[in-house]
């Protein structure tokens, strides 16, 4: 008989420590559960979270890829411009250099007529002067001979 209660109280130790197992079996079963479903939750936002960004890169790529392609083609047409305006200010400064030119040319040419002017002025009125007193003396010749006319008619 103390062999049957001996056995009957390691079966009951036995029992009791396998259902005590088997409660923490099924605790750590709930917990492993949960964990699951909480990891297989994270991994779905994850993914989901991984394909929204998947998609901004694709949006931002392509939309990269346009501002790259508008900044080329800007970069070009500022390359062009300033060929251009480099171009025009060299027609300008060559132009202006022309005028330039011409116009100390011109001065030069005013200046020599106004001297050939001045000198013919001089000259004239040298003339002028010439002729003023030749008629002055031609008029007093006149008058003199005026009068002499007179007297010759009134004698």
């Amino acid at each position: 008989d103390d062999n049957f209660a001996e056995s009957e109280e390691r079966l009951n130790v036995s029992t009791k420590t396998n259902e005590k197992l088997l409660r923490d079996l099924n605790k750590k079963e709930n917990e492993y559960e949960e964990t699951k479903l909480q990891l297989q939750n994270k991994l779905h936002t994850e993914e989901h979270q991984n394909q929204m960004m998947k998609s901004q890169v694709q949006q931002y790529g392509g939309s990269l890829k346009d501002k790259e392609d508008e900044i080329m083609a800007l970069r070009e047409k500022l390359v062009i411009t300033e060929k251009s305006v480099t171009l025009f200010r060299t027609r300008a400064r060559t132009e202006m250099d022309g005028i330039k030119a011409v116009v100390v040319k011109s001065k030069e040419n005013n200046e020599e007529l106004l001297e050939e002017s001045i000198k013919e002025k001089t000259s004239i009125m040298g003339e002028l002067k010439s002729l003023k007193i030749k008629y002055l003396d031609h008029r007093k010749k006149l008058t003199r001979l005026i009068i002499v006319m007179e007297r010759r008619y009134q004698s």
